[in-house]
């Protein structure tokens, strides 16, 4: 009976997180079809900088909230919610002087990140689902319509405008601002290492695109979002489990069995997208052919996250205070080899540079999770 309240609860967290990205991921198809690659590559560029500049603003309260929530710790809560709200618009702020509309979708991004994770922190997987179906409807059509008026800006207008409005639990927050930074400061060392987390899950996937279009220009750019963009598909299974494991296991909740069934199931994902995707790419999306053997090798980089995404959430509820060093192997591991294995292999290398990247963090977690326990 547990295993089954278990699997309905996780059911929940992920069929929000794949619908509600799988609506988003048909947008990027669907400009990845109507755009040149060098474009879709400007837009994938400008989309990047909001997604760095929104993980890197909230320092990884996103994760400690989830775990405070479930210790229903409200005051604590309450308190690193205002510290988002302050850190997030600062940066958005000098964001304005560069891009005020990549600095409007920092904001909402953050708002949105905070809304949700407040909500699976109370155990609401339900409403999770419910908030993740719609912001990824209001995704699709209100970026359409803003890309007809406005064009490419009106891309990122229409992303604003959906963050926005399914942030309105969090936008509560707003009402009780009251910043006190002592009782933030108690946590602050968790808070940093979740940070890491943060980081190696999220910075990781965006960053690299910052870091390829000064160095391979645009066009590489769009085609390497093509494929990180079915990879983030793949994706969404372990970060389902991540956050579902997050809130779960902050009330002592184990879920073996599941855990195995997703590790099964992340295999025979893999083996599929390696077989599938030239059929897939050259049938549908013949202007990113160049990139199918590079989407081939990104497949296999759904095993080694799930693992990570595992581990990395057991030892944050353990309050381990080195798991945020994880995001220095994986953020370090492809700021170094981007630049090395893409200029060696081109789109092969930079599949390669994520591959490794990934592993070396799985096996960096295990290690640190053997030595806790």
């Amino acid at each position: 009976m547990k295993f089954s309240k278990t699997t309905k609860q996780f059911s929940f967290v992920g069929i929000g997180k794949i619908v509600g990205s799988g609506l988003s991921a048909i947008f990027f198809i669907l400009f990845a079809s109507i755009l040149e690659p060098s474009k879709f590559g400007e837009l994938s560029f400008l989309i990047a900088i909001a997604q760095t500049t929104s993980i890197i603003s909230r320092l990884g309260f996103n994760h400690t909230v989830t775990i405070f929530q479930g210790k229903e710790d409200k005051k604590t809560s309450q308190q690193i919610n205002n510290f988002v709200i302050l850190s997030t618009s600062i940066c958005s702020i000098f964001l304005l002087f560069i891009n005020p509309f990549v600095a409007l979708l920092t904001l909402s991004m953050s708002f949105f990140v905070m809304s949700q994770h407040n909500i699976l922190g109370k155990s609401n997987y339900k409403f999770f689902m419910n908030i993740s179906i719609l912001q990824g409807l209001f995704h699709l059509l209100f970026v359409i319509i803003m890309y007809v008026l406005f064009n490419l800006e009106g891309i990122l207008i229409g992303m604003c405008i959906s963050n926005l409005i399914c942030s309105f639990p969090f936008l509560k927050s707003f009402s009780k601002f009251n910043f006190n930074f002592v009782k933030l400061r108690k946590i602050w060392k968790i808070s940093i290492h979740n940070f890491g987390v943060d980081a190696s899950t999220n910075l990781s996937r965006r960053i690299d695109k910052v870091m390829i279009a000064p160095i391979f220009g645009f066009t590489s750019v769009g085609i390497f979002q093509f494929n990180t963009q079915i990879l983030f598909a793949l994706e969404l299974i372990p970060l389902a489990l991540h956050s579902f494991l997050l809130s779960e296991e902050s009330r002592g909740n184990k879920s073996k069995k599941l855990i195995f069934y997703i590790l099964i199931l992340s295999t025979l994902v893999s083996i599929f997208i390696f077989f599938l995707s030239p059929i897939f790419v050259d049938q549908f999306f013949p202007k990113y052919s160049d990139g199918i053997f590079s989407l081939q090798i990104l497949g296999f980089t759904i095993i080694p996250l799930t693992i990570a995404s595992i581990l990395s959430a057991k030892l944050q509820v353990m309050e381990s205070t080195k798991v945020g060093f994880a995001a220095l192997i994986r953020i370090g591991s492809i700021i170094i080899l981007i630049p090395i294995l893409g200029n060696w292999l081109n789109l092969t290398g930079l599949s390669l540079s994520l591959l490794l990247s990934s592993i070396f963090y799985s096996i960096f977690l295990g290690v640190l999770y053997k030595k806790t326990v």
